[in-house]
């Protein structure tokens, strides 16, 4: 199956998502998901393993395993590389395709970093000894209306505040 879409159109709609809607992923979107995480190669050679994870928010909003972050996920992509050298270049490189088809499907989603739980994360997924963890993402569909913490977070890493297209990329 060809997974037809406009890398450049992505590049320019993507944006970090941290508030997202009550609406779980559908079985055809994580199908999808799923099916072009695996055709993804990197110019590193290294694999890159994409673990999906589904499960419902809290009531009051995501808090489990994001420290508040994220608000309102319901499925999450959890990305491990075998420990060596270029390893997280691979990943980063591997990631980012991904998310870039996720925006094209019209789904959020946002790096994490250091604001999640690693290790209810690493036990979700089953992360041996061999694997690194360094990053997850939320996936879902995005809020209309931002929550304070998104907000706050935009305002902090200068997000609206980014070089115009032509100056970042020539």
């Amino acid at each position: 199956m060809a997974h037809q879409f406009s890398v450049q159109q992505s590049i320019r709609q993507r944006h970090s998502v941290r508030s997202i809607t009550a609406q779980p992923l559908s079985p055809a979107e994580l199908a999808r998901l799923k099916r072009y995480s695996q055709s993804l190669v990197n110019p590193f050679g290294i694999p890159v393993s994409f673990h999906f994870l589904q499960h419902k928010p809290a009531a009051e909003g995501e808090r489990l395993g994001t420290y508040g972050v994220i608000k309102g996920a319901a499925a999450f992509v959890a990305a491990t590389v075998p420990q060596q050298p270029a390893a997280l270049e691979a990943l980063g490189y591997s990631l980012e395709q991904l998310l870039l088809y996720a925006t094209a499907l019209g789904l959020g989603s946002c790096w994490l970093g250091g604001t999640f739980d690693r290790s209810g994360f690493a036990a979700a997924i089953n992360l041996t000894e061999t694997e690194f963890l360094p990053v997850i993402s939320p996936l879902g569909h995005p809020r209309t209306k931002r929550s304070p913490a998104d907000k706050l977070a935009r305002w902090l890493a200068k997000s609206d505040q980014r070089l115009p297209w032509d100056r970042l990329f020539f």
